[in-house]
């Protein structure tokens, strides 16, 4: 099993007031990288299959490079979407509005440039497809996405999505900057279907809309 470590409360009125923001959420348990939860879902796949939407898997963002790193099975034709998903406690208005202004807002001016950014997390994401051995590239995107949603303890950012059919895939996520405001904020990777895709037609596959990149 995992073991989760309790980031340092190191506090420091000299750093940049992103940084100051981040401290908050020392209390936060750290989580392993994406490849070391991989090797433990790798030990328990052996024994019960791959994982399959939904998945979700703990990643750091503080160093730049492979952030995860995993094999899936999909037993159903559908169209998955990738996020990132940052927690905070759902009891604490407080750090919820502290993440938010790391994460930026979603107004946009006229320009159609985010008024509030926040801070940069561009990723790359690529899935590819394993059939004996091969592996074949199903999607690829690179992008600084903005925030996308939330609930009661979370803020999510969506990467994309694609429709996939039955098989094996390979997910690999690469941070390509480092964003060390987040080393303290429990972060995940997921990978699921969307609900407006429940009645989703395969005879009606318009690719520009399922799978856009």
């Amino acid at each position: 099993m995992l073991k989760r470590k309790r980031a340092k409360n190191n506090v420091d009125t000299k750093r940049s007031s992103n940084e100051q923001i981040s401290r908050v959420y020392t209390s936060t348990p750290n989580f392993t990288s994406g490849r070391d939860f991989f090797t433990a879902v790798t030990a328990c796949s052996e024994r019960s299959g791959l994982p399959s939407p939904p998945i979700s898997v703990p990643v750091k963002l503080e160093q730049s490079g492979t952030i995860a790193d995993f094999q899936f099975r999909v037993t159903e034709h559908n169209v998955y979407y990738y996020y990132l998903e940052f927690k905070f406690p759902e009891e604490s208005q407080v750090e919820r509005a502290l993440l938010r202004k790391l994460l930026g807002g979603t107004a946009k001016d006229r320009t159609g440039k985010l008024q509030e950014p926040g801070i940069p997390i561009p990723i790359k994401l690529t899935v590819t497809k394993i059939n004996q051995g091969m592996e074949e590239k199903i999607y690829g995107k690179e992008i600084d996405p903005p925030r996308s949603g939330s609930g009661t303890d979370f803020f999510t950012k969506q990467i994309g999505h694609c429709d996939l059919t039955p098989g094996t895939y390979r997910a690999r996520v690469e941070i390509l900057r480092s964003a060390p405001e987040f080393s303290s904020i429990s972060v995940n990777f997921l990978a699921r279907m969307h609900s407006s895709f429940s009645l989703f037609d395969p005879q009606t596959l318009d690719k520009s809309k399922s799978c856009p990149q």
